[in-house]
């Protein structure tokens, strides 16, 4: 078991190293997050999707989106 030790940093540098602990926990949040996404595509039971089926359905959906613009500038 390791010892514990007792320092004291200059405001500057405590506010350093909160902030990289900070970033690494946002880090390994993110990561977690990326993970469960992964894991919940690979558990997905829906058949996969070609390339072409994506590009066409994104098409669908921008026609869509520019369809609903025009006709609420109109």
């Amino acid at each position: 078991m390791g010892e514990t030790i007792s320092i004291t940093l200059a405001p500057d540098t405590l506010r350093a190293v909160r902030a990289l602990q900070r970033q690494r926990r946002e880090t390994a949040e993110r990561l977690d997050d990326i993970r469960a996404r992964i894991r919940r595509s690979l558990d997905d039971p829906r058949p996969s999707r070609s390339l072409e089926e994506v590009r066409a359905h994104i098409d669908a959906l921008h026609a869509e989106t520019v369809k609903a613009h025009r006709d609420a500038a109109s």
